[in-house]
């Protein structure tokens, strides 16, 4: 789930960064934002994911996916009333984030009920 993240959130910055080419006023404003935050989900988040699972701390895993959720939700109230540019490809990445932060629960639930509870930190 990481890598089709990481690799829609990859894609979306490519058509951000077009469009801030073109851009003028608030939407250039929202435009740069918006980047900024998918800046970090690649360069930040996603590796910070992926060492949270190898070290077996799946809530901070799936927590941070609810993060990135939520930070990109707040990139598309920055266009303030319109759809962002971008609105299909990230609302699909939106549900890989989600799709994710489920995956994280059932397996803490797993490991919960089936483990020793000392793997979950």
């Amino acid at each position: 789930m990481m890598d089709i993240a990481k690799a829609k959130a990859t894609e979306i910055l490519k058509k951000i960064d077009k469009l801030r080419k073109k851009s003028k006023g608030g939407g250039a404003v929202a435009l740069n934002l918006y980047a900024h935050d998918y800046g970090g989900v690649i360069g930040t988040h996603i590796p910070n994911i992926k060492t949270a699972i190898t070290r077996g701390d799946l809530e901070s895993a799936g927590e941070s996916f609810v993060f990135i959720s939520e930070r990109i939700d707040d990139c598309e109230d920055g266009f303030q009333g319109c759809s962002s540019p971008t609105i299909c490809d990230s609302m699909f990445f939106l549900d890989v984030c989600d799709v994710a932060k489920e995956i994280m629960e059932i397996k803490i639930n797993f490991y919960l009920c089936c483990s020793d509870e000392s793997i979950i930190k």
